[in-house]
């Protein structure tokens, strides 16, 4: 098997855990042995993913946490409180989020790194059409 880069029991936040990507990510992540919380905006809508990991991963631990408005600075501080390894980013990040919500994530919670999962396509923006936006990296 190969090194993984952190240990099964490791505590992972996975932001839009109630999206597409999130909610895959999450379920591999419980597959593997790893402790999952997820951001949703509204933890009573999302309730239900609590459930469908428990009925799929009955040993593995998965919480919500509320992150209802993802633009205020501040936002992610119950999301990232505890022994928090990694964080996995589900959706394109503006220029002033990378810096708001990136460098906060790695000083205060002791996370060894972000992961940023997201589509380089976006629904609206400035871009000329037909071209792609860049990836941007944090």
């Amino acid at each position: 098997m190969a090194k993984l880069a952190l240990k099964p029991d490791s505590l992972v936040l996975v932001t839009g855990v109630n999206g597409f990507i999130g909610s895959h990510i999450a379920d591999q992540l419980l597959a593997h042995g790893y402790h999952v919380r997820g951001t949703v905006r509204d933890v009573a809508k999302a309730e239900w993913m609590s459930e469908f990991f428990k009925s799929r991963h009955p040993d593995g631990q998965f919480e919500l946490v509320a992150v209802p408005d993802m633009s205020k600075e501040g936002c992610y501080d119950d999301a990232v409180k505890g022994e928090l390894l990694a964080h996995c980013w589900v959706r394109q990040l503006t220029r002033s989020e990378v810096g708001m919500l990136a460098g906060p994530v790695l000083a205060g919670s002791g996370a060894a790194g972000v992961v940023h999962v997201a589509s380089i396509m976006t629904g609206a923006g400035s871009h000329p059409p037909g071209r792609c936006r860049r990836p941007q990296y944090a």
